[in-house]
């Protein structure tokens, strides 16, 4: 990898985990949380089933994404085992 620059590996590192009331609810909070640019939006949301449900029901409800302008997918729910 020429044109990189070399740099010293960190001697340390920590790692906070937050675990959430529920799966999702930090994702669903940033999204929440983000200024979204003015006019029409599309929105392609994909991950666990509540978390995607959730971001739907935001983005139609609170912020008048239209319907038709919204995919999401719910790939797992939590706590199930898939077969």
């Amino acid at each position: 990898m020429t044109g990189w620059p070399r740099r010293p590996a960190p001697r340390s590192a920590r790692c906070r985990v937050r675990t959430p009331a529920r799966p999702g609810a930090l994702a669903l909070e940033a999204v929440r949380a983000a200024r979204f640019p003015g006019g029409r939006c599309y929105a392609w949301v994909a991950g666990e089933a509540g978390l995607a449900t959730g971001v739907r029901r935001h983005l139609l409800g609170e912020r008048g994404v239209a319907r038709a302008d919204v995919t999401f997918r719910g790939y797992f729910r939590h706590g199930r085992g898939a077969l």
